[in-house]
């Protein structure tokens, strides 16, 4: 039993450290797009620092009215549990739908709840990070593992 609850506090423990790369805050694009030097704070004190050039591209992108509710970085959950190369995407509606728009061959904003991806594929994950490699966090999920 002891041993069991030790092992469990040691994988959540490493899991923490994995993730300590993850922002513990988020910005609008309003926000980043308004700073000298755009940034949000990780978990692990650290900065992410965000292009310009990716802040900008997004914000031709989404229209305006949505500047001041989409939040930034875009977060990209690993889930083992689902299977290989599976992210989940974090956030709201609005991160999904863009998400889903810069998928797209011609990125045109999605603005249909229909339209919003909520996981995507290592290849998809790949295409994200050529277009804008600094709004792209990936953390790691483990599931919880069942006491027999």
């Amino acid at each position: 039993m002891f041993f069991e609850r030790f092992i469990k506090a040691l994988w959540k423990s490493e899991l923490q450290k994995l993730n300590d790369h993850l922002p513990k805050e988020y910005k609008t694009l309003a926000q980043l797009l308004g700073e000298d030097e755009p940034h949000v704070t990780t978990v692990g004190g650290d900065r992410i620092i965000i292009s310009r050039k990716d802040l900008e591209l997004v914000a031709r992108l989404v229209p305006e009215r949505h500047h001041d509710k989409l939040r930034l970085p875009l977060i990209f959950i690993r889930r083992i549990d689902m299977g290989e190369g599976v992210y989940t995407i974090g956030g709201g509606l609005l991160e999904r739908l863009l998400v889903s728009s810069l998928l797209k061959e011609n990125p045109v904003f999605l603005e249909k709840e229909e339209e919003a991806l909520e996981y995507i594929y290592r290849p998809q994950l790949w295409h994200l990070k050529k277009l804008v490699r600094s709004l792209v966090v990936v953390g790691f999920f483990m599931p919880k593992i069942e006491e027999p």
